[in-house]
């Protein structure tokens, strides 16, 4: 993935800081004054830290929501790889499966990601779902009655 530079942090665009030798590689980031300081990744990684530290609530609703996603798709049949993470991957079998459901959910309004072989074993291919603490609890059932509509045009559930 690529990291990026929020307006919101203060922070400059790597492609609006000045030139220095020193300061020619990748994953750098500048100061407000637009000298580099120190690796993004580092920076995205505090800076991530810091807000659930501030923001407790949103780690529980974060928990919450995928507790109550996960239960509800295996209540209307589908097949979540076991876990607790937001990062729910539904097993649905084989790879075209996967990669007709992810653009029939996209047509639904709902962005998945099919995974097929060979980045998962044969046969266990998947829509990788990613919960988070920003969705409503309509988001959330918009997203069960797009997957289950889905699911049974393709005979999934």
């Amino acid at each position: 993935g690529m990291i990026g530079v929020s307006p919101a942090s203060g922070l400059k665009p790597a492609s609006t800081m000045r030139s220095r030798k020193y300061c020619v590689f990748s994953r750098s980031c500048c100061t407000r004054d637009g000298f580099c300081s120190m690796n993004c990744t580092a920076a995205s990684a505090l800076a991530a830290v810091q807000f659930i530290e501030q923001n407790p609530s949103r780690v529980q609703q974060l928990r919450d929501n995928t507790k109550n996603f996960r239960e509800r798709i295996v209540e209307a049949g589908f097949k979540p790889l076991a876990g607790e993470t937001p990062i729910i991957p539904i097993i649905v079998g084989e790879t075209a499966t996967a990669i007709q459901m992810s653009d029939m959910l996209l047509a639904e309004g709902v962005f998945v990601t099919g995974f097929g072989f060979p980045v998962v074993p044969q046969g266990q291919a998947r829509v990788r779902c990613q919960v988070s603490a920003a969705h409503t609890k309509d988001d959330l059932d918009e997203a069960i009655r797009a997957f289950v509509k889905v699911g049974k045009r393709l005979k999934i559930v």
